[in-house]
């Protein structure tokens, strides 16, 4: 099937036939070309003012820059993502491109048919990554955002998670927390004969939703001390197999 839309594509070749027969049969399928650069250096200066979907990145290029050092420039600065074109498929050729973790690595002489299912395939999975990646900050905002604090544990109780509000509360980093066992960061005074964090988090790695039902909040110690009354709920996580990896505790 042809591209919804004309995707534009920086081709990195020094071999000016090999090129210009690149950029025909792009043309072809549907793909603008947005600039042809012969070298990394060139290929850095055509990023400044392009804006290309996408990469095709031949290995072995003239100067001092080859095809795998600018691809990882072009990962770090750019995240576009990179096709490499090459006639060698040695194994440290092959281990220095990986990397640079490219989409795709094509043989020449290669098929149109292979040309066009690997943009494609990158182009599909780019957009899938920022997605994913725009979602995980759309979350990190809202927990930054929301006055309860966050905290998520693994099915053996350790700390994967904490917001901000939650490292406030409980005087822990995110960082210093992650993989210590809930119960060692969050120190409560007990005001029941029931242990309230453990019970919370054993039902909802049973698969309930809880929320602590005491008669008195229990108050919560920091780790400098500080006393803090709290109200506690807890939930089940799911992955997409519907099966149970871990609870998320709000207070």
């Amino acid at each position: 099937t042809e591209p919804t839309e004309a995707s534009r594509i920086l081709i990195v070749e020094d071999e000016a036939i090999v090129a210009e027969s690149l950029k025909d049969q792009l043309i072809n399928l549907g793909y603008q070309v947005c600039g042809t650069a012969a070298n990394g250096e060139d290929a850095m200066r055509i990023m400044e003012h392009s804006e290309p979907d996408l990469v095709m990145m031949d290995i072995m290029l003239e100067g001092p820059m080859d095809g795998v050092e600018v691809a990882g420039r072009i990962r770090e600065k750019n995240e576009i993502p990179v096709i490499f074109l090459t006639a060698y498929s040695d194994n440290e050729t092959l281990q220095r491109a990986k990397i640079t973790e490219p989409f795709g690595y094509l043989i020449k002489p290669y098929k149109e048919r292979e040309l066009h299912t690997n943009i494609e395939v990158s182009l599909y999975r780019h957009r899938m990554e920022q997605r994913v990646k725009e979602h995980e900050r759309w979350l990190e905002l809202l927990l930054k955002s929301i006055s309860d604090g966050v905290i998520t544990v693994g099915l053996d109780g350790s700390v994967t998670s904490m917001s901000p509000v939650a490292e406030e509360m409980l005087g822990w980093s995110e960082n210093t927390a992650q993989g210590n066992d809930l119960q060692e960061i969050m120190q409560l005074e007990e005001t029941s004969k029931y242990p309230i964090v453990p019970d919370l988090i054993d039902q909802a790695l049973d698969g309930e939703n809880v929320a602590c039902l005491i008669d008195e909040d229990p108050v919560l110690i920091s780790r400098d001390g500080h006393r803090i009354m709290i109200d506690a709920a807890a939930a089940p996580i799911y992955n997409e197999s519907e099966e149970i990896t871990g609870a998320i505790l709000t207070i």
